[in-house]
């Protein structure tokens, strides 16, 4: 599936500006499969923010706590040790 990040944030809900954060936001990306939990996400990113394609960049998080996929369609929430990730699905 193929997502939009539509944010990235702290814990407590504020957006991360610190690190690569800022440049995960915007972006396009593709899921293979939900993540497992304890386990780090991985996503290959298929558009940069800035409108750039992407060919073989796969990132990888710390270790994921949680997600939902059920609350609100076309969405999905992905808790990692460190941060949430606010994913939007898209057609591309």
């Amino acid at each position: 599936m193929k997502y939009l990040i539509e944010n990235v944030t702290y814990k407590n809900g504020k957006t991360r500006t610190d690190g690569r954060y800022p440049n995960r936001i915007g972006s396009i990306v593709e899921l293979k499969d939900l993540p497992e939990i304890g386990e780090p996400l991985y996503f290959n990113y298929i558009k940069y923010n800035n409108g750039e394609l992407v060919e073989d960049h796969i990132t990888r998080t710390s270790c994921v706590d949680d997600y939902d996929n059920y609350s609100k369609p076309g969405y999905l929430l992905i808790y990692t040790r460190n941060s949430i990730y606010y994913f939007k699905e898209v057609e591309e």
